[in-house]
């Protein structure tokens, strides 16, 4: 194995356990082996929620709160299933942060 990719699976592996600590203190401890298909960096399932690994990026980035995190995760999920559009996290985090998910709704019908 490269250099490179052990640096890269070993900064993965840093900001999963950061992750992991912040939102599942006592609950979930980092498992290498719960990537998805083995895809260290892809889609990791942490107590029955799904996450990439940019939501985990950007959940540190911007300090996202437990209720952020979980309430957007749910309000996507919903977007999901009903096959309706959502803003991404990120956009959520730097833009929309404090409004309840109605009013996002209400301003993403307007654009």
């Amino acid at each position: 194995m490269s250099k490179y990719l052990k640096n890269y699976y070993n900064a993965v592996e840093e900001l999963t356990k950061k992750f992991c600590k912040k939102y599942f203190k006592g609950v979930y401890e980092y498992d290498v082996n719960d990537w998805v298909g083995g895809d260290i960096g892809g889609i990791i399932c942490i107590n029955d929620y799904w996450f990439y690994l940019n939501d985990i990026v950007i959940a540190i980035k911007y300090k996202a709160t437990k209720k952020e995190l979980f309430g957007f995760y749910e309000y996507n999920l919903e977007k999901l299933l009903t096959k309706k559009d959502c803003v991404s996290f990120e956009h959520y985090l730097k833009y929309f942060r404090g409004f309840s998910f109605k009013e996002i709704d209400k301003t993403l019908k307007k654009l």
